[in-house]
């Protein structure tokens, strides 16, 4: 099990670097998906699945353009047709909702809200449970210096699901700039 503050650490380093750092920590880790934190609490990683039909489902949210920065915890069918008819309300080719069973699982959306163009991007990267709360490690990109942008207004978004539980949910974010300055060069 590898501890949330190398977690966190990895989050900051570049694709290559990170790469390194896993492999470098992962022998030290081990095979099982849960340990026991400072505090006594049972911590487990959990998988997120992405949304049935969609793969790695990500994008544009249409009417939810006016959000801030928000994550948010899909627990219905009716809250659910709700928010999904906000994301893709202006595609073309409207998606079919995705089958979600509420009894037992529920779905995340991370929003990062009303961004000035395109470039920008989202991703949940983790969720650690630990004790009576849930943790969403979620990882904004946001368009560096030298990077080619269309002047459109955007609300990137992400989606997950995850079993139910019973817990308090954690939102974590973090964001890091697109070196675009060395691309190609």
């Amino acid at each position: 099990m590898v501890p949330v503050s190398l977690l966190r650490k990895a989050r900051t380093m570049s694709v290559g670097a990170v790469a390194l750092f896993l492999v470098a920590i992962s022998a030290c880790s081990s095979d099982n998906r849960s340990a026991t934190s400072p505090r006594g609490h049972e911590r487990e990683v959990v998988d997120l699945r992405s949304l049935p039909g969609l793969g790695d489902a990500s994008g544009s949210a249409g009417l939810l353009l006016d959000t801030s920065r928000a994550g948010m915890v899909i627990r219905s069918e009716a809250e659910w047709v709700a928010y999904w008819n906000g994301i893709v309300k202006p595609w073309d080719r409207v998606p079919t909702l995705p089958a979600v069973e509420f009894e037992h699982e529920v779905v995340l959306l991370a929003l990062m809200g009303r961004q000035p163009s395109s470039g920008y991007s989202v991703a949940m990267d983790s969720l650690i449970v630990a004790g009576d709360s849930a943790t969403v490690f979620v990882n904004g990109v946001t368009p560096g210096k030298g990077c080619g942008v269309f002047t459109a207004v955007s609300c990137p978004w992400v989606g997950k699901v995850v079993p139910n539980r019973n817990v308090r949910w954690v939102f974590s974010w973090a964001y890091n700039r697109r070196d675009c300055e060395h691309v190609g060069g």
